[in-house]
């Protein structure tokens, strides 16, 4: 007798010893066997829910040897109560209805792995039609459960975004569309999935799509670019999308992702930022010419005056003179106006000069990003002070955006607030700029002196200079043109709130 005779005859006498209740062994053993050889767990049960058998694997799930498992049911062995009783009602229903069941389950092993499984209870029926056992199989699918999970968890993720994510193919046609999509463009996804993305985009600005798909087939990401695209209700919005090439699983781009972030406030708030301070420049150039003006026309008015004692007999240069007087009161008065209206511009409050300055560099988030700039903040200090939250609005945005000129190839802003003495605070600000030359740097608060060439007006620093200087405060300059160590760092003290 070969030696694989001889153990199918071991295994039919072992078998046949432990399972007295199997009517028909033949035929029972041909199905344990084929159970045997399938990789996943593989058993059988009889009508009181009891194991006839189970193969090796299941084995070493349990931990246990075959002599402990037989005859025994899920209660018996080491499976937690609650699964057992389940799984006991589900072999007995089986029975009852001779339909097969599926079901998944978790399940900690004895030696504390946690694995998810799908299960099968098959009745095998015996010539007279009943069931004469529960055939039963379970395969692992860990795998495929944490697949599903972190798919959750992704699609949680797009939907719960304040940006809208969009995924194409690579002629344009829309494949996903999620909840900020609709909220930002005004379409649902039943509307846009399947239809060309060239619905969203002016029909002036079609030639950006091309350029775009030609470069994500290339495989080029493209980040943060500014642009405008279309609403439902046909207004424009102001959008910056970050396009990423999609691969499959052999690296071959088939399709594009795209992020797209509303940022029409900024870019409004941008604007606003632009015009309040050509109007500030109007309004304090205004000011410096009034006040030149004073002197000079304090001398007019006097000479006017002389003049117009000296002529009492020609009664018409009298007349002329006390024309010519009232007329330079009136300039006067437009004068002492504009002064005041200078002075008087932006009541003072007390804040804390981080809060402003986060809400500056909010302004020039997509400069900073779309030139690559790191911004470090380190706000040591975080007492108040009193002054006017406009002005000092005015001369965080003209250093910053001196700061952001300067790195057009990226680079580090570093801000710094501290404490400097018991009555100031110093704010610092440190960039990697190509720095202002020697000969250059004591010029840089005159007014109309610019570095930047036509890109400039020179009056920037030079209104930051007045403002501080009306704050009680002090202005600092310091830079380098020195490669490797080039950059400017700009110094500001300013009093606290007492």
């Amino acid at each position: 007798m070969s030696s694989s005779e001889q153990t199918e005859l071991h295994e039919s006498n072992h078998l046949s010893a432990s399972l007295p209740l199997i009517p028909d062994l033949p035929q029972q053993l041909a199905v344990f066997k084929a159970l045997s050889s399938i990789i996943d767990y593989a058993y059988t049960f009889d009508s009181e829910g009891r194991f006839l058998y189970c193969n090796q694997a299941l084995l070493d799930l349990l931990g246990l040897e075959l002599q402990d498992v037989i005859g025994k049911s899920f209660l018996e062995l080491p499976y937690p109560t609650e699964l057992a009783v389940k799984l006991q009602a589900q072999i007995q229903q089986v029975f009852a209805t001779k339909l097969k069941l599926i079901d998944e389950t978790s399940y900690i092993n004895p030696a504390g792995l946690v694995g998810y499984y799908e299960y099968i209870f098959t009745p095998v029926l015996g010539s007279d039609g009943a069931v004469e056992m529960v055939a039963g199989s379970t395969r692992e699918v860990s795998h495929r459960k944490l697949n599903e999970e972190l798919q959750g968890r992704l699609a949680a993720i797009v939907d719960s975004s304040e940006d809208a994510i969009v995924s194409k193919d690579l002629s344009g046609i829309v494949l996903t569309w999620n909840l900020a999509a609709t909220r930002i463009f005004g379409y649902t996804a039943d509307e846009m999935v399947g239809i060309s993305i060239l619905r969203l985009i002016p029909l002036d600005l079609h030639h950006e799509e091309v350029e775009i798909l030609a470069k994500i087939k290339a495989g080029e990401r493209i980040e943060h670019y500014e642009t405008t695209r279309l609403r439902k209700d046909g207004s424009t919005i102001e959008v910056s999308l970050t396009i990423s090439p999609i691969r499959n699983s052999s690296g071959t781009v088939v399709g594009t992702s795209k992020i797209a972030r509303d940022i029409s406030a900024t870019k409004n708030m941008e604007r606003q930022l632009v015009q309040a301070e050509k109007i500030a420049t109007m309004g304090r150039m205004a000011a410096t010419i009034a006040h030149e003006i004073n002197n000079p026309l304090a001398a007019i008015t006097n000479l006017v005056y002389l003049a117009k004692c000296s002529s009492v007999d020609n009664a018409d240069a009298v007349e002329y003179l006390t024309t010519a007087e009232r007329e330079l009161e009136r300039v006067s008065h437009i004068s002492r106006q504009t002064l005041g209206y200078y002075r008087d511009a932006g009541a003072h409050s007390v804040f804390a000069c981080h809060e402003l300055l986060n809400e500056v560099l909010r302004v020039y988030q997509s400069k900073i990003q779309n030139r690559r700039i790191v911004v470090e903040r380190e706000f040591d200090s975080l007492s108040p002070i009193t002054a006017s939250r406009g002005e000092l609005t005015q001369v965080f945005s003209n250093v910053i955006a001196n700061s952001v000129d300067a790195m057009p190839d990226g680079g580090r802003l570093r801000i710094q607030i501290k404490e400097s003495g018991e009555d100031q605070i110093q704010i610092v600000f440190e960039d990697q700029g190509a720095g202002i030359s020697p000969e250059n740097l004591p010029k840089v608060f005159e007014p109309l002196f610019t570095t930047k060439g036509n890109l400039g007006t020179g009056l920037g620093l030079w209104i930051v200079k007045q403002l501080v200087d009306k704050h009680g405060g002090r202005l600092e300059m310091s830079s380098s043109t020195v490669s490797g160590s080039s950059g400017t760092v700009t110094r500001l003290l300013l009093p606290r709130s007492s």
